[in-house]
């Protein structure tokens, strides 16, 4: 008896259906995964928290929660949505009726001293007046009885008050584009709302992997495995994680995204700072200037094979650069940099901005930030390709083909802008597919036919911030009064023979390789490394994969 042990039923899941669109509908189940995490549930706190807001009285939110169909484990997305579609797109007898269904045991009356016992626990210890003139002629009232009173007596009972007389304030989604949410992260970021959205997708599938359902250590670790060494990654992760619990969470990684994305040099610069603050006191000491000193050094080598840095007979004593930074910028010599004496250090070394650009492209293709600009695309993916292109093919690492008539798209889009890119690469790996290598003639000429192209297009590629991305790739894009084409959906399907058989969603290979003419690389396709293949197919989609290995 008394507080209502089941959900309310006589709103269905097809009447909601009826009265919620798709595109409310597609908001409320990312906000309700965001909140419910990898259990699938909502937990009655963020219940109360997220959906009613503190000024629920605590026994009213219980009253609802359970009203809604919560239980022990918490509630399910399509009780929530049943619950919220009534309060919000209900009619006021769909509400009165509401409340009827909370204050009865058995669904057809009202009864007295069930009415009282849970008012007593709810309304501050009394039962208003007007309770009694409802059962003066019987201890049990009707549906229809009882919606007749609660229309002429809002103020009777704090539900009522809230929920019918002075509207309940709650909204099925933000009248916005999108939810508060992702409009609040907007405000404080540098990042557009689309852009949050991606990320949360791409967010949720990483970690929908993991043991823990958090997106802790053990997940960030293998995303970043090929492009830094296994304590700057753990470094990078500590950066992220802001409140050191041993997970990041989306929060934490969007803001951080930001930062290293779209904030100011400064703002960059002090998230670097973090990397290197292991012990987090705000100020590097000299061990920890002398491991920035050491990473620093070992990235160039990975990341510029041809600078001087690289060269096997230029060695660089990190000792002396530990010397050089607290004699020239530890102001106080204390022994320590702070975070101000940093950013002086780090805006005057190119030393510094690798691992910049380290954070620009694992934001963008480990994390799946949309690029905002044709040069900041450019740089992303011709950085992570010259890193990959020096180590060559390694046994165990899979690269994925792409048409060459897309790929020819593709650079024209981007264009050309400085680079250290090394296109060249051994493909004996690939011979075993049946795919042959080009000859030295042929690459010859493609390389400067590609030049020669790329020059031409030099002076309509100035790298400024494009509108919006949108999820669906748009013809044509007005560049200085130029219109350039995007490269539209990867189409891979030239490169292969067509096999009704092959079941592709469940290899994950595209299928058998052209063998009638031999494909030859840098006429026919290219290859990209596994984790450049998934950031193009997320910002322009495409098919069928060709994993090799």
């Amino acid at each position: 008896m008394g507080l209502r042990e089941s959900k309310i039923s006589f709103f269905p899941y097809e009447e909601v259906q009826r009265r919620v669109n798709e595109d409310e509908l597609k908001r409320l189940r990312l906000a309700f995964k965001r909140i419910a995490g990898a259990s699938g549930v909502m937990a009655k706190s963020s219940f109360f928290r997220e959906v009613l807001g503190e000024s629920v009285p605590p026994k009213l939110a219980e009253q609802m929660f359970i009203a809604f169909g919560g239980g022990s484990k918490g509630i399910y997305f399509k009780d929530l949505l049943c619950g919220l579609a009534l309060l919000t797109r209900g009619s006021l007898m769909d509400k009165l009726r509401f409340i009827f269904e909370i204050y009865s045991s058995d669904g057809n009356h009202v009864l007295q001293d069930d009415m009282e016992s849970l008012l007593l626990a709810s309304e501050g210890g009394k039962v208003p007046e007007s309770i009694r003139q409802l059962f003066a002629l019987s201890d049990k009232v009707t549906s229809q009885d009882f919606c007749d009173w609660l229309r002429r007596h809002p103020d009777s009972i704090t539900l009522s008050k809230w929920l019918v007389k002075q509207g309940n304030g709650l909204q099925l989604t933000d009248y916005g584009e999108t939810p508060t949410f992702y409009q609040t992260l907007a405000k404080f970021t540098g990042l557009q709302e689309l852009d949050i959205i991606e990320l949360e997708k791409r967010y949720w599938y990483l970690k929908s992997g993991t043991k823990t359902g958090k997106f802790d250590l053990e997940t960030f670790m293998p995303l970043v495995s090929s492009c830094v060494s296994d304590s700057l990654a753990k470094a990078l992760f500590n950066a992220f994680d802001e409140n050191q619990d041993g997970h990041i969470d989306f929060r934490e990684i969007a803001c951080g995204i930001s930062t290293c994305c779209r904030g100011p040099v400064a703002e960059r610069f002090a998230f670097t700072f973090k990397i290197f603050d292991v012990d987090r006191d705000g100020r590097l000491s000299e061990d920890e200037i002398r491991t920035m000193i050491k990473t620093m050094i070992e990235l160039k080598s990975e990341n510029i094979p041809h600078s001087p840095m690289g060269k096997k007979e230029v060695e660089i004593d990190p000792e002396i650069l530990v010397t050089d930074v607290l004699s020239d910028y530890d102001s106080d010599k204390d022994g320590f940099v702070t975070l101000d004496e940093y950013k002086k250090w780090a805006t005057s070394q190119s030393l510094s901005r690798l691992v910049l650009d380290i954070l620009f492209q694992i934001c963008h293709v480990v994390f799946g930030l949309r690029p905002a600009t044709r040069k900041d695309e450019y740089q992303v993916i011709w950085g992570w390709l010259d890193r990959e292109n020096f180590r060559g093919l390694q046994p165990g690492t899979t690269w994925f083909l792409v048409a060459m008539e897309w790929w020819k798209k593709w650079k024209e889009f981007i264009g050309r802008q400085k680079s250290t890119v090394a296109r060249s690469l051994s493909t004996s790996a690939l011979e075993k597919n049946g795919v042959s290598p080009l000859s030295s003639t042929l690459s010859s000429s493609a390389s400067q036919a590609w030049d020669r192209m790329e020059s031409s297009q030099r002076k309509v590629m100035v790298g400024r911030r494009l509108s919006q991305p949108q999820r669906s790739v748009a013809p044509l894009v007005d560049v200085n009064g130029i219109n350039i084409s995007k490269p539209g959906t990867i189409d891979n399907s030239c490169l292969v023979e067509q096999d009704v058989r092959k079941i592709q969603s469940l290899t994950a290979d595209g299928g058998k390789l052209k063998c009638s003419v031999p494909l030859v690389r840098g006429r026919d396709f290219e290859i990209v490394p596994e984790s450049v293949w998934k950031a193009l197919v997320q910002w322009y989609t495409g098919s069928p994969a060709l994993p090799r290995n």
